[in-house]
C-alpha cells in the first residue's frame, strides 16, 4: 500500500471514530435529558408509559406520560390537587434540561424548547401577571435544581440502562430508580417502601 492510500485511510477512519464518538455523546446526553425527566417524574408521582432514546422525526428521546385525568382539567379549576398536578409536571418538564446540563456542563435552550414552553404554559394558569410567571418559573427552576442534584446517582443509573435498552417501560424505570436507593442508602428490599426517598437537598447520603 502506498503512503498516500495509507494516509487517505488513516484519514477516513479517524474521520469515523470522530463521528462515531460524537455520536456516543450525542446518545449519552439523550439518555441523561431523558433519565432526567423520568427521576423527577417518579420522586413527584407522575405517571408515564415509558422513557426512551429511540429517536423519531420529532425528538431524539421522550419520556411518555400519562394523561391527566377527565375530571381534572386546568383551565376550568385550580383547586389544590390540580395545582400540586401542575407544579409537579413543570418540574417534569424542566428537569429534562437540568439534569442534561449537569452532565454536560452547558445549556441545550434549543433541545429543551419544547419542554420549556410546556412549564410556561402550564405556570400561567397558576398565576396572574408576567411578573408573577417569571417569579413563579424561576422558583420552580431552582426547586427543580435541588431535585436534579439530590437524586443525580439515580440519573446517572438510568442514563445508563437506557444506553443498553433504548426503551424503558415505567414500571421498570421505577424498579431501576428504587434499586439504586436502596443501594445509596444501604437499606435491604424487604425495608423499603414502595415510595422513593424523598430527602432534603444537603442531607448526608450515609
Amino acid at each position: 500500500m502506498s503512503t498516500l492510500a495509507y494516509n487517505e485511510r488513516a484519514e477516513r477512519y479517524q474521520s469515523l471514530e470522530g463521528r462515531q464518538q460524537r455520536r456516543g455523546r450525542e446518545l449519552l446526553r439523550v439518555a441523561y435529558h431523558e433519565a432526567g425527566h423520568a427521576v423527577a417524574a417518579i420522586v413527584e408521582n407522575r405517571s408515564f408509559r415509558s422513557v426512551t432514546i429511540v429517536p423519531t422525526e420529532d425528538a431524539l428521546g421522550s419520556c411518555s406520560a400519562s394523561r391527566w385525568p377527565r375530571n381534572s382539567n386546568p383551565e376550568y379549576s385550580t383547586d389544590l390537587l390540580t395545582l400540586k398536578r401542575l407544579e409537579s409536571d413543570i418540574i417534569v418538564f424542566l428537569a429534562g434540561h437540568i439534569a442534561e446540563k449537569h452532565f454536560s456542563g452547558r445549556n441545550n435552550w434549543v433541545g429543551s424548547s419544547h419542554d420549556r414552553r410546556a412549564a410556561a404554559d402550564y405556570a400561567s394558569y397558576l398565576v396572574g401577571s408576567d411578573e408573577e410567571l417569571a417569579a413563579y418559573q424561576e422558583w420552580l427552576w431552582i426547586r427543580t435544581e435541588g431535585l436534579v442534584r439530590v437524586y443525580q446517582q439515580e440519573i446517572a443509573t438510568l442514563a445508563t440502562s437506557l444506553l443498553t435498552e433504548k426503551t424503558i417501560q415505567g414500571k421498570r424505570a421505577r424498579e431501576i430508580f428504587l434499586t439504586t436507593q436502596r443501594s445509596k442508602f444501604g437499606i435491604q428490599s424487604a425495608t423499603l417502601d414502595v415510595k422513593p426517598l424523598k430527602i432534603r437537598e444537603g442531607q448526608p447520603d450515609d
